[in-house]
């Protein structure tokens, strides 16, 4: 059957290229061995938003027009190009398909002409191997391809199975996390000793979340905080940590230990207009005095949200809970932020405590971190302090609190439990 001969449904609307449905459709029927599926992608979701928002409708369905008859113009002339999403198309080439990859980036590279208008594409090329797969499974995997060519910027890219699985895995992660939440036995705290210094004597603890899957045992933070983050789970998230945190801090509290707790909230959360609201509700319900909890935010809260993250965090500390800015020095924060953020307490990042013995400019960093953020009026911890030569530099040179191996391993309940009698708190910060 020829292109134009087949039924609407199964032709692309914009290009009248044949569509997805046909693609697989007549996958299934003619079933190639051993062919390779070319993927090309015009731009990514952001780009293309960007031309609808600044041109409109009709001006992007000429980006994708120009795209397909340059295209096509580019791959043999008895192969059937599809049209298989609206920024996607495909071919399956039964050879040369580097060469025609190769061309097709080649001219991509210029401008698609759209109603006289040139606008830039962001193409993306992939190739992948048809054996074994169904229609479905190898224009996934061609699309992986494609977005990992572009990700990467390697030009044009066959289909990688390694970073394709950790995709997957994290996809798995966030699916289950819910039901993770509400199991007894997956999510846990743990409890990382915080010291003052130089007496090193015990003031608290940070809550730190692990994760112990049923089938793929422990999942670190590293790993699983940074998928949730980019759903809307971390605000449930968050909420679990903060409701095991506060009850965790009150069970001490009622056994006479009067620690403080470091909690990490993430940007998103504080977006949320009603976050201080929730911190206070859970405060109320554990009935805590709020100046033993500290909520630790990392610089990425203030990137682009600043007028709303900065509410949030002085009602915050309205409340009678301290802020701390966590991960000091290693995002984009600009410094002249330092002086204006609702914050109680600055965290210098671990990055900073490497070397610091050895590497002069390293050590000159850090002292005039610690010295600037005391002028300012702020609490200065260090995190992942692991050497005593380490330790004795920090206390040299005035950093008031610190964590880190060389002071403790996180503890589990448990082993905090066990922890406390021989770690009496230090009388609380005001």
């Amino acid at each position: 059957m020829s292109q134009s001969a087949l039924p609407f449904a199964l032709l692309d609307p914009i290009t009248y290229l044949p569509n997805r449905q046909h693609f697989i459709e007549s996958y299934a029927t003619n079933g190639p061995e051993g062919e390779v599926l070319l993927m090309v992608t015009l731009a990514d979701a952001d780009h293309y938003n960007q031309i609808l928002r600044a041109f409109g409708h009709e001006y992007a369905e000429n980006f994708i027009r120009a795209g397909a008859a340059r295209i096509r113009a580019l791959i043999p002339g008895d192969i059937l190009l599809h049209h298989v999403s609206l920024l996607s198309f495909s071919a399956l080439l039964k050879g040369g398909e580097e060469h025609v990859a190769e061309a097709i980036l080649a001219d991509l590279n210029a401008p698609l002409d759209c109603g006289g208008i040139p606008i830039a594409t962001r193409v993306g090329v992939g190739l992948a191997f048809c054996k074994g797969l169904y229609g479905a499974d190898v224009l996934r995997t061609a699309l992986v391809a494609a977005q990992d060519s572009r990700k990467n910027g390697v030009g044009y890219a066959y289909y990688d199975s390694q970073p394709d699985n950790a995709h997957r895995r994290g996809f798995l992660l966030v699916s289950q996390l819910i039901e993770a939440m509400r199991a007894s036995d997956q999510l846990s705290l743990v409890f990382q000793p915080k010291y003052t210094m130089p007496s090193r004597r015990a003031i608290g603890a940070e809550a730190l979340i692990r994760w112990t899957h049923p089938q793929l045992g422990n999942v670190t933070p590293g790993e699983f905080i940074p998928l949730v983050e980019a759903t809307a789970l971390i605000n449930p998230l968050t909420d679990w940590v903060l409701e095991q945190a506060l009850a965790q801090l009150a069970e001490w509290h009622a056994q006479g230990y009067l620690y403080n707790i470091a909690i990490n909230v993430s940007p998103q959360n504080l977006i949320q207009t009603r976050f201080a609201h929730k911190l206070s509700d859970a405060i109320s319900k554990h009935d805590i005095d709020p100046r033993f909890i500290e909520l630790e935010f990392a610089e990425g809260a203030l990137v682009g949200r600043t007028k709303g993250v900065y509410a949030q965090l002085q009602a915050v500390r309205e409340i009678g809970a301290h802020v701390a800015l966590n991960d000091f020095g290693t995002g984009f924060f600009n410094l002249s932020h330092i002086t204006t953020i609702p914050a109680d307490i600055i965290k210098i990042d671990r990055a900073f405590l490497h070397n610091v013995a050895s590497n002069e400019r390293n050590s000159l960093v850090l002292r005039t971190l610690i010295q600037m953020a005391h002028r300012l009026g702020y609490r200065v911890v260090a995190d992942g302090i692991e050497t005593a030569e380490t330790y004795k530099l920090l206390c040299e040179w005035g950093c008031d609190e610190g964590q880190g191996f060389f002071l403790s391993a996180p503890l589990t309940k448990a082993g905090f439990a066990g922890w406390m009698p021989l770690n009496q708190p230090e009388k609380m910060h005001a």
